[in-house]
């Protein structure tokens, strides 16, 4: 064989057929490897969020501590009825675990949702009676707050259901102090009471398509965040994932009638 015969044989390029080849093993590759790493990205949020939360838990037994066991007052529709301003004393840097990172866009209405968190993060803006800059994909347990004089009878009329103190949380491991939410804090009723306090969405997306349901309480937590499911953390200081069906299995206030689980629907 000659010199220019040689050449050519030893670096003579893929046939056509030999690319396609090539090209679908890649994409067969990818195809195994993509849902893995959505996976693992998920996981990663979730656990990020988590952490988040604990922070929060650590800061309520703190103020708590403080406070004769008392948990923060809730004064109502004014800046100082907002947690973030309850608890600004024990946190520096708010921003490093305000957001979950499942939820870190910002929503056109103020009013969070399954991907975005409420408020504005712009320092001379804000959502109704918040503070300016005030914003967080997370929220209050809403009973577990105290009453003060100028807001006795709390968002619900039902002063008696809230916890006020740690000392009266009679199942610490079940009842929520922060988790996902789609607004700052809620009051979620019992799924027997009938009410839409207490009734799931009826689509995946509700918080978006519906923003500033006020009557929809246990809606704004029920979000599918974390692969159908929501991160809290507990009066005893524990934090993990709560499936949305189960929900209604956590000790929301004192007269809370626990469900196993409910049908979603979606």
């Amino acid at each position: 064989m000659d010199a220019r015969k040689l050449s050519q044989s030893r670096f003579q390029g893929f046939t056509l057929i030999e690319l396609l080849v090539v090209m679908a093993i890649i994409a067969i590759l990818a195809g195994m490897l993509l849902p893995a790493l959505g996976k693992a990205k998920a996981k990663a949020h979730g656990t990020a969020c988590l952490s988040n939360l604990r922070q929060w838990g650590m800061m309520t037994s703190m103020y708590a501590m403080d406070n004769e066991e008392r948990f923060m007052a809730d004064n109502g529709p004014s800046i100082e009825g907002t947690w973030a301003f309850s608890l600004k004393e024990f946190y520096g840097d708010v921003d490093q675990f305000q957001i979950c990172p499942s939820a870190k866009k910002a929503s056109s209405t103020g009013y969070g949702n399954t991907t975005e968190f409420w408020g504005w993060r712009e320092e001379n803006k804000s959502e109704g009676y918040f503070r300016k800059g005030d914003y967080g994909s997370y929220g209050i347990n809403h009973w577990i707050n105290s009453l003060p004089p100028s807001f006795q009878n709390g968002w619900r009329g039902q002063p008696s259901w809230h916890w006020s103190k740690t000392s009266s949380v009679d199942q610490p491991v079940a009842t929520p102090v922060f988790g996902d939410c789609a607004w700052y804090g809620g009051n979620p009723f019992d799924f027997e009471s009938g009410q839409t306090h207490g009734r799931p969405p009826s689509k995946r997306d509700w918080n978006k398509s519906n923003p500033k349901s006020w009557g929809w309480d246990m809606g704004r937590f029920c979000m599918d965040r974390h692969n159908r499911a929501g991160n809290f953390v507990f009066v005893d200081g524990s934090a993990h994932a709560t499936k949305l069906s189960g929900l209604w299995n956590l000790k929301w206030h004192r007269e809370f009638r626990q469900l196993p689980s409910i049908e979603l629907g979606w």
